[in-house]
């Protein structure tokens, strides 16, 4: 499979239609996509996903952490923390293509699940759980065939200002997201090994859903 190298792409897409979302569009979350927030709700089924074997228990500084399985049709993520640094997790959510959108193409896909991912979190600000929430930067990355959305947020959460990367994609029947979030800063703003990080992680992924998906 060809690598995923985002931060080798210069190809920048200005998603107008993503920073509206945050000015007053509808924030519906959709039932068909796990909740974004950084901290995962109780699992109501304990089974071990089969992907958590194919994973790797460390990449990159990270650490695998724990999985979660959501109710039927909502997939499961896992989770992976950064070695020495309190808050710097990294969620992988991995869930079915609801049938609403099976007959659109892959891009189009894509683009529907950054919109529900986003909403998610605008939800979330609603709720109380985040505020302040500012897009930094959106962009559209092609590899390979395939289509991510790479958004860069800032956010408040409990008085602490938060980078996040969000970064979806669609394959073989699955939407997959990456959520990563540390603290805001011009040093964590500039990392690299953030994006290097989810760039091998979404090449495992992607690679468990070729070998397994029918």
């Amino acid at each position: 499979m060809t690598a995923i190298r985002l931060q080798q792409f210069y190809t920048i897409v200005v998603v107008t239609w993503l920073v509206v979302l945050l000015t007053g569009c509808s924030t519906q979350s959709v039932a068909t996509e796990p909740a974004a927030t950084g901290d995962l709700t109780q699992p109501t089924v304990t089974a071990e996903p089969d992907i958590v074997s194919y994973l790797p228990q460390s990449t990159n500084g990270y650490q695998y952490e724990d999985f979660h399985i959501y109710d039927e049709g909502l997939g499961y993520s896992v989770r992976y923390s950064r070695s020495g640094e309190s808050v710097h997790k990294a969620d992988f959510y991995i869930w079915p293509v609801d049938d609403s959108v099976i007959p659109l193409e892959h891009k189009e896909k894509v683009y529907q699940v950054a919109k529900w991912s986003l909403q998610d979190i605008v939800s979330a600000q609603d709720a109380g759980l985040y505020s302040n929430i500012d897009i930094l930067s959106s962009r559209e990355v092609n590899s390979g065939g395939f289509v991510f959305i790479v958004i860069k947020l800032r956010l408040v959460q409990e008085n602490l200002a938060l980078y996040s990367l969000l970064v979806v994609t669609e394959h073989q029947g699955h939407f997959v997201k990456a959520r990563l979030t540390l603290k805001d800063n011009d040093t964590n703003r500039a990392r690299k090994d953030t994006e290097g990080f989810i760039n091998n992680m979404f090449n495992v992924i992607l690679s468990y859903l070729a070998q397994t998906s029918v």
